[in-house]
């Protein structure tokens, strides 16, 4: 396996990698939650404003893994508060323009650091 990291996507706030690689192709990346590239808290703004900085945050692993949000495989979204599921769903889909991984979307008790949303993806190499 082999661990990928870019400092264009935050530092886990704990001990794992941003993604590993596998040996049998596979792009497996840590959950995302609204943090800057080089900040340690989250950003202030809405459960879509933390979506669309985890968008980034992801794309800059998919970057540095060679790879590109066409590679995405399964996508899984744990919102805070079920009620923001439309707004969204409907970032998550111009984020991914016609590209329809596997999803599901769920509302843990809690996510890390207080956050709205965390996203964890796996994508194909």
């Amino acid at each position: 396996m082999q661990i990928i990291h870019t400092d264009q996507a935050p530092e886990p706030i704990g001990p794992y990698s941003q993604a590993i690689m596998t040996n049998n192709g596979f792009l497996f990346l840590s959950g995302q939650i609204a943090i800057k590239a080089g900040e340690t808290s989250l950003i202030d703004g809405s459960t879509v404003a933390q979506a669309r900085l985890i968008f980034d945050n992801i794309d800059a692993i998919l970057d540095a893994a060679g790879l590109t949000r066409a590679s995405l495989a399964r996508v899984e979204i744990l919102m805070a508060d079920m009620a923001d599921f439309k707004a969204v769903n409907e970032a998550y889909g111009e984020w991914l323009g016609l590209h329809r991984p596997a999803r599901a979307a769920y509302q843990p008790a809690k996510l890390p650091l207080g956050a709205k949303i965390e996203i964890i993806v796996i994508a194909e190499v």
